[in-house]
């Protein structure tokens, strides 16, 4: 009900403008005209004589009635037109709320928006953290979740470190990792194999057991060595940095 209400709003508003505008037109015509017949009803004086008593009070009432009808008419067209002037000021007025509230909101979303994509910068950031361990030894502490879009930022950031480090050795750890997405292994693999042809060796440690059955169970193998913890790995690592040392 309210909603078919609102769309006749603006028409009733402008038909009762009309109406009030043609009263008080009205009004003026009666106004003139009374003074008008007045004015010459006055003027022929000579007339009046002609006329009985009561005829010239018939014809004074009438007048005076008309002249009375005028300024009732115009009072309620003014008292009309002041009612819509309230109306469409306190319109504008909840226009200007409504536009001022749409602009907060606005304001708070690119706020909001902003703030995401400072975070997102960050995460991207300290998606792969490189921890120098000793000499062309770094450790890459991965945590959460590995999905399409981060497995990039992590590719790119890696690489780019690795080289930087001159690295021979990354140990690459999953522990804080909860899962892989299924459409990011394969990258993942990939990852691996990329280090690998700049001539560092990957060790993985940290793989929890329902990652390395999600491996399994859609047939994909890990191109790198793996150990159950840091310790373990690290140890790994020092002995593949110790022959690719002696290796040249």
């Amino acid at each position: 009900m309210i909603g078919n209400r609102e769309p006749d709003r603006p028409h009733q508003d402008q038909q009762r403008r009309q109406a009030y505008v043609a009263a008080t037109i009205a009004a003026c015509l009666a106004v003139v005209t009374g003074m008008a017949l007045g004015a010459l009803f006055f003027a022929q004086r000579p007339l009046l004589g002609t006329w009985g008593q009561a005829t010239v009070y018939s014809v004074g009432t009438m007048l005076a009635l008309i002249l009375l009808l005028a300024i009732g008419v115009i009072w309620w067209a003014a008292r009309g037109l002041n009612a819509s002037l309230a109306a469409a000021q306190a319109h504008i007025e909840a226009l200007a709320q409504v536009d001022q509230e749409g602009a907060q909101i606005v304001a708070e979303l690119e706020r909001r928006a902003a703030e995401q994509a400072r975070l997102n910068r960050l995460v991207a950031m300290l998606s792969a953290p490189l921890i120098p361990v000793g000499e062309q030894i770094v450790i890459i502490p991965l945590v959460g979740t590995i999905d399409q879009e981060r497995i990039q930022h992590i590719r790119d950031s890696l690489l780019q470190k690795i080289e930087q480090q001159r690295a021979r050795v990354a140990l690459v750890d999953l522990t804080g990792v909860a899962s892989i997405a299924h459409e990011t292994m394969e990258l993942f693999t990939q990852l691996i194999s990329a280090v690998e042809l700049m001539g560092c060796r990957v060790v993985l440690t940290g793989i929890s057991t329902p990652i390395a059955r999600s491996f399994l169970e859609h047939g994909i193998e890990l191109p790198a060595e793996t150990h159950r913890d840091v310790k373990a790995g690290l140890a790994q690592a020092m002995e593949l940095f110790s022959q690719t040392r002696d290796r040249g």
